[in-house]
């Protein structure tokens, strides 16, 4: 078995918030996701960061995440502020997403492993 380290920046995104948005396109979750650009996780063990609630959470062994455009660096942001980015992501993912998701919370740092 191998193993893959991950850390990424984005939307934490379950196949529930993507229900919605299949069912009114006869999709399947996975699809909608594949279509928004998203990145599908699948046997994966790891913590999700929320970049502005300071809360911590372990996310399921299946789930996205929607990836933010840019990425912080050693030496630069990836975004002046908070609303630069969550406009950003609303703009980006809203059409797949539930109106009332909660962009600030689900907003993360994913770090985890990936079993392959």
């Amino acid at each position: 078995m191998k193993t893959y380290g991950v850390s990424d920046y984005g939307l934490y995104v379950t196949n529930e918030d993507l229900k919605n948005h299949a069912d009114n396109n006869e999709a399947d979750e996975y699809e909608v996701a594949e279509n928004a650009g998203m990145f599908y996780y699948s046997n994966a063990d790891g913590t999700a960061y929320s970049l502005f609630t300071n809360n911590e959470f372990d996310v399921g062994e299946y789930f996205y995440i929607a990836p933010v455009k840019r990425y912080p660096s050693f030496f630069a942001k990836g975004y002046e502020n908070k609303e630069e980015l969550l406009c950003e992501l609303k703009e980006q993912y809203g059409k797949y997403l539930p109106e009332d998701f909660d962009y600030e919370n689900k907003c993360v740092h994913y770090a985890g492993t990936v079993f392959e």
